[in-house]
């Protein structure tokens, strides 16, 4: 019904439980079932909530020892055989990173419309230079 699903059956559940609730009613906002649509409740603020934790690691262990086995993870996940039709294998939020990079290295790779229309726009708010 246009909702995204949590991954990973009752952990995955779980997860997006807990998820919404420190999103949410922890930081004063609305969760799931109760947040305004995105492009069809236009009238209605959504109140979305964001969640930001600090760890200090030396709390819990060595901080040099964390990052050689964070290192030690990184590179075991990175040397799993990747799925079938992918080159390699990524950790969360490395293929952005890696976009974001080339991004600005080479610029932003634009449709000829979305161009178009960004044409017109700065031409409608007289921003032409």
């Amino acid at each position: 019904e246009g909702a995204l699903l949590p991954f990973g059956q009752a952990k995955g559940s779980a997860i997006a439980l807990i998820i919404d609730l420190v999103c949410g009613p922890l930081a004063g906002a609305l969760t799931g079932p109760f947040i305004a649509a995105l492009y069809t409740d236009l009238d209605r603020p959504q109140r979305l909530g964001h969640f930001f934790m600090a760890i200090d690691v030396a709390a819990f262990a060595d901080p040099a020892e964390f990052r050689r086995r964070v290192d030690e993870s990184i590179r075991a996940i990175r040397s799993l055989p990747p799925a079938q039709g992918f080159e390699r294998v990524y950790l969360p939020g490395e293929p952005e990173w890696l976009n974001e990079q080339h991004n600005r290295q080479h610029g932003l790779l634009l449709e000829p419309a979305t161009l178009r229309q960004l044409a017109e726009l700065e031409a409608s708010l007289g921003l032409g230079g």
